[in-house]
């Protein structure tokens, strides 16, 4: 099934496709509930916790988890159905999270409200994975608005990561890229400001995963690039063990030994893309 999901996030509306496979809506329910829990949070009703459609027309709103559960053992495949999960710090300091989901037998629409920008990451991720959802890039939209020659270069601040992001530049000049920064300099644990500055003066993102560690604040930039319209190319040495779910659990990626052999690969793409001065 082909549908459209809405993903509400740094005040803007983003439509993507995706194809999903039949989903459990009663094991995500209590998925979504740990998933709060996990993060010190507690899943609470926005208005109401879900509304659900059975046995033909008739509509059941429901206070909570436990009730929403016990209609769905009567009822496991409602025709239309709302989740509105406003999921409560036990630090206010946290911040707000809000996940509305509502599903049609045509649509599904996830309303992801955050200022918290790897939160925001996370929750899409979470959400995808649970209903199985699976990107399917639109050619179309990517070619509408052809992107300049700007590139931001995400990599890890040691040796390695710097040595093979000083590699890529030199080839990205070589192919007359205008603007090259690379956001390894003023890397933390949360997408700083001047990281998410960078991204947005950039039409290109280029992620680099090197060495077995984590990747997750490559997921998070992706996640952002992405929220931003940008166009995201992952490039994962050999061994990374980096899954780039953020951008979609099937995306694709450039693989390699030595940095040099996805060189090929990533003029092909900025060609596909129709960059300009390429």
């Amino acid at each position: 099934m082909t549908v459209s999901v809405f993903i509400k996030g740094m005040n803007e509306c983003i439509t993507y496709t995706f194809r999903s496979r039949d989903y459990d809506l009663a094991a995500n329910v209590k998925s979504l509930v740990e998933f709060a829990q996990e993060r010190k949070r507690t899943a609470r009703a926005r208005g109401y916790f879900a509304s659900l459609t059975v046995d033909g027309d008739r509509l059941i709103y429901c206070d909570d988890s436990a009730e929403t559960l016990s209609v769905l053992a009567k009822c496991p495949k409602p025709r239309q159905w709302q989740l509105s999960l406003d999921m409560v710090p036990s630090d206010p300091k946290a911040g707000q999270l809000v996940i509305v989901i509502r599903a049609s037998p045509k649509e599904i629409a996830v309303d992801v409200a955050t200022k918290d920008i790897d939160v925001l990451a996370a929750s899409i991720r979470f959400v995808e994975e649970i209903f199985g959802l699976k990107r399917q890039p639109s050619l179309e939209a990517e070619l509408a608005n052809p992107p300049q020659a700007s590139i931001l270069i995400g990599c890890h601040f040691d040796e390695r990561g710097k040595a093979v992001a000083e590699k890529m530049k030199k080839f990205l000049r070589l192919v007359r890229f205008v603007q090259i920064e690379v956001a390894d300099s003023f890397r933390s644990d949360s997408i700083p400001e001047k990281v998410q500055a960078a991204i947005d003066r950039n039409d290109l993102y280029l992620g680099i995963a090197t060495g077995e560690r984590s990747h997750a604040w490559i997921d998070a930039e992706a996640a952002y690039a992405l929220g931003r319209g940008k166009h995201i190319i992952l490039a994962v040495e050999e061994g990374a063990g980096f899954k780039p779910t953020i951008a979609g659990s099937d995306r694709e990626f450039l693989g390699f030994t030595q940095i040099e052999e996805t060189f090929v690969g990533l003029l092909e793409e900025f060609r596909r893309l129709g960059v300009i001065g390429i």
